[in-house]
C-alpha cells in the first residue's frame, strides 16, 4: 500500500506531483514557481530510524532551517534549528542517533584570498541537547601550527562520516584556492583537529581513505614534466607506489584511469575505471602488487563505466558493492546484489519513469529516504517504510506541477563529419515546429543529464524547443567522442551546435528560421563564437559567464585549477573569440555574475568593451553578487535574468516574430 501524508508547517500543502505525469496541454507556470531557491533541499534518516533530518525553507529566497521529524508520526511539528541569515545550510547527515552534521556556505571576504567571496563551513547539531556547534572550535592556541592555520579558514567540506568511528568524521578545509585542501580528522564533541594530509602546493591531492582514516589515493602534477601522476597505497604504513602517470602528450589525456575504490577484505585489490582497452571505459580489478589489470567487472558498449554502488552494511561492519554506475541517458547502475536490485526495482515501480536514488537509511533499512526526479518532476523526496508505505516529502519546486512541465527526448544525431551526438530535446507542449534554443553545457568535459532541468523547463515554459547537444569533448561517451573535441573549440565543436539546429528542424520539432544560442561557463565561450560565425544560423546569442579570452582562461587553470583542470588544461585549445569581435553579425546578450570565481568577469567586460568599439547590437547585464556555479546564484539574480531574457529573444531576436 502507497501510503501519502501531509506534514504540518512548513510542508503544507503538497501537490500530489505524481498524479500529474500526463502528457495533457500543459498551462503556463509562473516564473516564481520554477526559478525559486529550492525548497527542499535534503534529508537524512537516523541510523536507528527513528529521527528524519531535512534541510527546507519558506520563502522563494528565504532563510534554511534544518527540520527533525519522528518518523513514527511525520504530522507532529518537527525540531527546528536554523543558521544565521548570511548562512545557507545545503545539507545534513547523521553522525549517531543524537548528533547532526550539517554543511553551509558563508559569504565571507578572506583577507588571504581577497577573490574569495564565500566559503563552506561544518557544524554539528546535537538534537537532544537543542546545541549548534561550529566546527573546528574556535579555540586558537598560538602554540599550534594547525589552529594558527585555522584563525582565518575556509572551504571545509565534509569527507567521510566514517560510520565504523562514532567519534571522528574526515573533514576538508582549504585556506588556500592555488592548492589542494588539507584532510583533517576531527573529533566531533571537542572540535579538535588532527592533520591526516596537507595540501601540497606542487599540486598533490588525495582520495579514497581507509579505516585508519588514512588516504590510499595521490594525485598530483609533476611540475618537471606537467605530467598528471597517480600513485596508490595499500595502507598507510606501504610506500606510495606509481600507478599511471599522464604524459604532456595530448592524446594521453583521453586515456582514463580513475581509481574508484579500496578492496576491503583485499587491500591490494583497486577497483579502477579505465578505458586502455575500449573507446568506453570498463571497471576492473586492478592488483597494487603487480601493477597489474586484473578481471573486468563491467563494460557497456555506448557510455563509459563511472564507479562501484556502495551500501554501508552495520551487520557486516562493512561498505557492501552492490552495483556498478555508468553514464547512460542518466546515471545507471547494473546491480549485482540481488538484495539491492529488489529493492530498486520496488522503488522504481512505485516512481516510474524517473531517476530515483535511495540517499540515507537506517541501520534496519526500515526507514529509507529517496530522491527522484525528471523531466516532469522537479527533485522530489520520499521516505519508505517497512518496504511497504510510500511518503511523501516535499519539493524543491513545490508550486509546480507536472502538467505544466515540458517532455524531454533523449535521441543522437550525426554531425556534419559522420560523428554520433546524443542529445536532449525539451519539447513544449502544443503544434511545432518550436522556436528553437541550442543550449550547449559547460565544462566543456562534462555533460548534461536526463532528468529535470530549471533552465530547459523555464525556456520550454516560454514556447521555446530547447536542444542540449552532447557535443565532441563531452565526459560518459567513450575516448573517440571525448578526443575529438581536444584542441578543436570552437570549430567541429561549435560545428555540432549547429548540426543540433539541422537535426530538429529535419524532424519537424523546431523552426530553424527562428533559433538562438544560449550558454553558460563554456556555453557561453560557445555563444561567443556563435555571434562571429558567418554564415550564421542564429537569430541571436546569449553568453553566460563565458570565457571570452582563452590564453586568459588556460593562465587560470595552470595557476589556481585543481588536478583535473590542470590536467586537461592542454586540450582547452581553439578558437579566440575576444580577438574576432569585428565579426560580430547578430544581436548578442552578455550575463555575467559580479563575483564569478570561476570565469571572471574580466571575460565579459573584455568582449562588451570591444562591442562597443565595432558598434555591435548588445546588451550586458551584471548580477549583483553571483558567483559561477548553481547553489552560488539565487532566486533573485534568475529574477532578474530570465524576464531580461524573453524581452531580448522577443525584441531583438525576433524569436517570436
Amino acid at each position: 500500500m502507497r501510503q501519502f501524508r501531509i506534514l504540518k508547517w512548513l510542508l503544507a500543502p503538497v501537490l500530489a506531483l505524481l498524479a500529474c505525469l500526463s502528457t495533457a496541454q500543459a498551462e503556463k507556470a509562473p516564473l516564481d514557481a520554477l526559478i525559486r531557491d529550492p525548497a527542499f533541499i535534503d534529508a537524512a534518516v537516523s541510523p536507528d530510524g527513528k529521527h528524519l533530518a531535512s534541510v527546507q525553507r519558506v520563502e522563494k529566497d528565504g532563510p534554511t532551517y534544518i527540520l527533525v521529524f519522528e518518523t513514527d508520526d511525520l504530522s507532529k511539528s518537527p525540531v527546528v534549528f536554523g543558521a544565521a541569515d548570511r548562512v545557507k545550510i545545503r545539507n545534513v547527515a547523521w553522525l549517531d542517533n543524537e548528533n547532526l552534521v550539517a554543511t553551509m556556505w558563508q559569504r565571507w571576504k578572506n583577507k588571504r584570498n581577497p577573490n574569495t567571496s564565500q566559503f563552506a563551513k561544518l557544524a554539528t547539531i546535537s538534537i537532544e541537547d537543542k546545541v549548534w556547534k561550529d566546527l573546528p572550535a574556535r579555540r586558537v592556541d598560538r602554540r599550534s601550527k594547525v589552529s594558527r592555520e585555522f584563525a582565518q579558514y575556509n572551504s571545509g567540506s565534509l569527507i567521510s562520516i566514517m560510520p565504523w568511528d562514532k567519534e571522528n568524521v574526515l573533514v576538508a578545509y582549504n585556506s588556500d584556492i592555488t592548492r589542494p585542501p588539507s584532510i583533517y580528522k576531527l573529533e566531533v564533541k571537542t572540535g579538535n583537529l588532527s592533520l591526516v594530509a596537507r595540501g601540497d602546493a606542487s599540486g598533490a591531492s588525495t582520495g579514497m581513505y581507509g579505516r585508519d582514516g588514512q588516504p590510499r589515493l595521490k594525485q598530483y602534477i609533476d611540475p618537471n614534466t606537467d605530467a598528471a601522476v597517480i600513485e596508490l597505497r595499500m595502507n598507510a604504513d606501504s610506500d606510495w607506489i606509481e600507478v599511471d602517470r599522464n604524459t604532456a602528450d595530448i592524446d594521453a589525456v583521453a586515456d582514463i584511469f580513475n581509481p574508484v575504490a579500496q578492496d576491503e577484505d583485499r587491500p591490494n585489490i583497486f577497483y579502477i575505471v579505465s578505458n586502455h582497452e575500449t573507446d568506453t571505459a570498463a571497471l576492473y580489478e586492478y592488483d597494487l602488487t603487480t601493477k597489474k589489470f586484473g578481471t573486468m567487472l563491467f563494460h557497456h558498449p555506448k557510455y563509459d563505466a563511472d564507479g562501484v554502488r556502495r551500501v554501508w552494511r552495520p551487520e557486516l561492519n562493512k561498505y557492501e558493492i552492490v552495483g556498478y554506475t555508468y553514464d547512460g541517458k542518466a546515471v545507471e547502475t547494473e546491480y549485482t546484489s540481488p538484495r539491492e536490485k529488489a529493492l530498486m526495482d520496488g522503488i522504481d515501480a512505485a516512481l516510474p519513469d524517473a531517476n530515483n536514488h535511495i540517499i540515507s537509511r537506517s541501520d534496519d533499512e526500515s526507514i529509507i529516504i529517496i530522491r527522484s526526479d525528471a523531466p516532469r518532476t522537479p527533485p522530489s523526496y520520499y521516505m519508505l517504510k517497512d518496504k511497504t508505505n510510500l511518503a511523501y516529502l516535499g519539493s524543491s519546486n513545490p508550486e509546480l506541477k507536472a502538467s505544466q512541465l515540458a517532455d524531454v527526448k533523449w535521441e543522437t544525431y550525426k554531425a556534419r563529419d559522420g560523428l554520433e551526438i546524443p542529445a536532449l530535446i525539451t519539447i513544449p507542449d502544443g503544434p511545432g515546429p518550436h522556436p528553437v534554443i541550442i543550449m550547449p553545457h559547460g565544462g566543456p568535459v562534462a555533460r548534461d543529464y536526463w532528468g529535470f532541468d530549471l533552465w530547459a523547463q523555464t525556456l520550454a515554459n516560454e514556447g521555446y524547443l530547447v536542444v542540449q547537444p552532447q557535443f565532441r569533448i563531452s565526459t560518459g561517451f567513450g575516448k573517440n567522442h571525448l578526443k575529438a573535441g581536444f584542441k578543436r573549440w570552437g570549430y567541429e565543436m561549435q560545428d555540432d551546435l549547429e548540426d543540433a539546429l539541422q537535426y530538429v528542424a529535419d524532424k519537424g520539432y523546431g523552426d530553424p528560421d527562428h533559433a538562438a544560442i544560449f550558454g553558460w561557463s563554456y556555453g557561453g565561450y560557445a555563444a561567443f563564437v556563435a555571434s562571429e560565425r558567418s554564415p550564421n544560423v542564429f537569430q541571436c546569442a546569449i553568453a553566460g559567464a563565458g570565457v571570452s579570452d582563452r590564453a586568459r582562461f588556460r593562465s587560470y587553470l595552470a595557476k589556481i585549477g585543481d588536478f583535473g583542470d590542470k590536467t586537461y588544461r592542454k586540450t582547452a585549445d581553439g578558437y579566440d573569440p575576444l580577438a574576432n569581435v569585428d565579426k560580430v553579425n547578430i544581436p548578442i546578450m552578455v550575463i555575467h555574475g559580479e563575483i564569478d570565481e570561476r570565469v571572471p568577469i574580466i571575460h565579459s567586460e573584455l568582449f562588451v568593451n570591444e562591442l562597443k568599439k565595432h558598434n555591435k547590437e548588445y546588451e550586458f547585464l551584471v548580477l549583483d553578487g553571483a558567483n559561477h556555479f548553481f547553489g552560488t546564484i539565487f532566486y533573485d539574480n534568475w529574477n532578474e535574468m530570465f524576464p531580461q531574457m524573453f524581452d531580448f529573444l522577443e525584441g531583438p531576436c525576433g524569436m517570436k516574430d
